[in-house]
């Protein structure tokens, strides 16, 4: 489970109207869960 501020998914969810920024959220997601794996999922 992961807690996200509601500011960010407002944020991803207002660029997803822009082709340019579509794919913003999915990266910024990426690399929480990445931030996520390598700090509290030790892998052994």
């Amino acid at each position: 489970m992961i807690k996200l501020p509601v500011i960010k998914l407002y944020k991803w969810l207002s660029k997803l109207r822009n082709p340019q920024k579509h794919d913003a959220g999915e990266k910024e997601l990426g690399s929480i869960l990445d931030l996520y794996e390598r700090n509290y999922i030790r892998l052994d």
